[in-house]
């Protein structure tokens, strides 16, 4: 093997398996081909946030959380992001209402709007109608037979406006067979390796904004290397929140922020709960856990979002002393006597006795024998 095929496979050959980036080293010539090393340790970039792009940096094994983009770039539809874990968040669009002002980008349709199913219509204008096709290098612009806008190219050398403040003399030049209106641009260099210059054009005033660092990790200290113009990105060390609900005491560790342990969701009368990350919540679990008290005389218990409650519907133990002349009722899963059936026909059990009747409490008959 060559000394730059060994180079080149050392750059190419890193790859990342649960979480842990690996490095795999071409062994010395004569040995086996390849020999698996930890290079780098990642642990899970998830931060449970929909609207980030979760990654691990392989440069200094740290999690980079880089914001997520919802634009679509249709003006007839409104972008915005759910942070919830998906599937339940990430990009949503919503259709704009119909006759919703738009631009169809057409300069040769007029009345733009939205149709309500997130497609901006405007209405055509008739072939040889004025439009502007925005290249201050033509002149006598109008409406093609095919809807479309152009013009009459001025002659190169000609005076123009390209309507940039951040630009002075213009004037028409041929490029790639185009004519173009082209100016000074103003120089708006600081000298600086940590900013980002530009020229805003509306005003003409330079803009020296500082290079954007920060990689959405909280656990790394962001700065510009003003002699190179990098991003540098040092660990920091205390408390963190890594994004999941179901772990707390998060820490920094190497750049990361970690899992302190899991979250404890409590101990319910009955039933269990466990902690969902996908949905960041404790959730109730009526099939496992412990169970609710055994059934008093009557009713029963049920577990109701994991507390122990009497069941007031009928009872499935109903209530009964075997006495035919008293009436039992369940009340609050106790038997209790409701009320006497006084003059009500009985059997006192006795074959010696005729026409029984309930006395109060009791189940009297006339005896048979005198």
């Amino acid at each position: 093997m060559t000394e730059s095929l060994r180079r080149g496979l050392l750059d190419a050959l890193k790859i990342c398996l649960m979480g842990a980036c690996l490095l795999l080293v071409p062994a010395h010539p004569g040995e086996a081909e390849t020999l698996a090393t930890e290079a780098l340790t990642c642990p899970s970039c998830d931060d449970f946030n929909a609207c980030t792009i979760d990654s691990c940096d392989t440069t200094n094994g740290t999690c980079r959380h880089d914001p997520r983009s919802c634009d679509d770039h249709n003006p007839c539809t409104a972008d915005s992001c759910d942070p919830r874990p998906e599937p339940y968040g990430g990009c949503r669009r919503a259709f704009l209402p119909t006759g919703s002002t738009c631009d169809d980008g057409n300069a040769c349709s007029s009345n733009d709007a939205c149709d309500g199913a997130g497609t901006c219509v405007g209405v055509a204008q008739a072939a040889g109608s004025a439009c502007d096709d925005g290249n201050p290098c033509t002149g006598s612009d109008a409406c093609s037979d095919a809807g479309l806008c152009g013009g009459t190219p001025l002659a190169p050398g000609t005076e123009c406006d390209d309507h940039d403040a951040c630009t002075s003399g213009e004037r028409c030049a041929l490029v790639s067979g185009a004519v173009v209106c082209q100016g000074n641009v103003k120089n708006c260099d600081d000298g600086a390796l940590c900013t980002e210059d530009r020229c805003d054009p509306i005003t003409g005033q330079c803009v020296n904004a500082p290079v954007a660092c920060d990689d959405g990790n909280s656990c790394t200290l962001d700065a510009c290397d003003p002699a190179t113009g990098a991003c540098t990105h040092g660990n920091t060390t205390g408390s963190c929140e890594d994004g999941n609900f179901c772990s707390v005491n998060d820490y920094c560790s190497g750049g990361n922020c970690l899992s302190g342990g899991p979250r404890d969701c409590g101990q319910p009368q009955c039933g269990s709960y466990f902690c969902r990350p996908d949905l960041q919540i404790c959730q109730f679990n009526d099939s496992s856990g412990p169970s609710c008290p055994a059934a008093p005389q009557c009713n029963y218990y049920v577990c109701v979002n994991g507390s122990c409650q009497l069941n007031q519907q009928p009872s499935r133990y109903p209530c009964s002393d075997g006495n035919p002349c008293t009436v039992e009722y369940c009340v609050r899963g106790d038997c209790q006597l409701q009320l006497f059936r006084s003059g009500q026909s009985c059997d006192d059990g006795s074959l010696c006795t005729l026409n029984d009747v309930c006395n109060g409490f009791n189940c009297t008959g006339t005896p048979k024998c005198d």
